[in-house]
């Protein structure tokens, strides 16, 4: 067996069994969001995707705090899209700011060219730069853009289209023709220099990812399935659609992906959904992982794989190990 097992159980603690027993609510996970909030949908949709969180609270006890009417930043505005499309390709390091391995993702992509993102990351991120970055990840992914007549359509519908900068327009006519980002008043005007709240940027992520991966709402949040190096099995992330970032693998057998985010029923019910995949695919539940950091430890074959639950930091640990 060589080393797997000290490999897949170095992060377990001692405790209690178990207990796979969990059911999703309808509860709104911000008191500053609920039901009747215009976005509660949107927000409840980013929140469970794992690309928003709340600026104080516990959205996982139903308490988080959204601020769903505070303008977004630069910085907010990349650390969703990288965490929503790119969260895979995210390294968490000691550096800072903050931002910084989110925007670093984009960068890479040349996604944030021609835009004052990386200039200004603290300040509100205008609609126009926006528009750049989404129009810039549409074509990263190969999704197909409007045809001539749409575009041409879109521009009809915006208001204030002879004021926009010549270098904004083609974002901007792409963007409005996907319904991605809409006018602000009944003339349609696109006013591309002010920003846009917390709240409906929920709805903008949540348009642009069905765009990327129509019928997304399945869960799936990628338009290619990814799978573990060395294996024919699907990533948590193609399974559930939560993405995992890997943090490196720290062993010549195993690798590591953590996903940091609120344990709350969501997660854990994506975490059985994932464990029923293992287990339609021929792997075999092996053992329990006791104690507050419960889950599963499965094998099929010379792969291995551990699933955690890590209470105390709010994660989900997956960690594959082969023989």
């Amino acid at each position: 067996m060589k080393r797997i097992w000290p490999i897949l159980l170095a992060a377990v603690l001692s405790g209690g069994l178990f207990t796979p027993a969990y059911a999703i609510t309808n509860r709104a996970h911000f008191v500053d969001v609920p039901a009747s909030f215009w976005a509660y949908d949107y927000v409840e949709q980013a929140y469970s995707d794992g690309v928003v969180s709340g600026i104080s609270g516990d959205p996982s006890q139903y308490t988080g705090i959204f601020s769903p009417n505070t303008t977004l930043t630069n910085a907010q505005f990349v650390t969703i899209l990288a965490q929503g499309f790119f969260a895979d390709n995210v390294v968490m390091t000691n550096t800072t700011p903050w931002y910084m391995p989110y925007m670093s993702v984009l960068q890479e992509r040349g996604l944030l060219d021609g835009t004052d993102i990386t200039a200004i990351p603290n300040a509100t991120a205008t609609r126009y730069d926006m528009s750049l970055v989404m129009v810039e990840l549409l074509r990263y992914k190969g999704i197909s853009m409007p045809n001539q007549q749409q575009i041409q359509n879109a521009q009809h519908r915006i208001g204030d289209w002879e004021s926009i900068p010549s270098k904004y327009r083609d974002a901007v006519s792409i963007v409005y023709a996907m319904k991605l980002i809409s006018g602000i008043n009944e003339q349609g005007d696109f006013a591309g220099n002010t920003g846009v709240t917390r709240a409906a940027m929920c709805t903008v992520y949540c348009t642009l990812r069905d765009a990327i991966s129509p019928g997304s709402n399945t869960g799936n949040m990628g338009t290619i399935k990814e799978y573990y190096p060395g294996t024919n099995y699907l990533t948590y992330t193609s399974v559930v659609g939560t993405p995992l970032k890997r943090y490196g693998e720290g062993n010549a057998n195993a690798t590591t992906y953590i996903y940091e985010y609120e344990l709350d029923e969501y997660g854990k019910a994506k975490l059985l959904k994932y464990s029923d995949y293992l287990l339609q695919n021929g792997f075999s539940l092996v053992s329990l992982i006791p104690g507050n950091n419960g889950g599963y430890i499965l094998m099929k074959g010379s792969v291995g794989i551990s699933i955690m639950l890590l209470s105390q930091t709010n994660e989900v640990a997956v960690i594959v190990a082969t023989l």
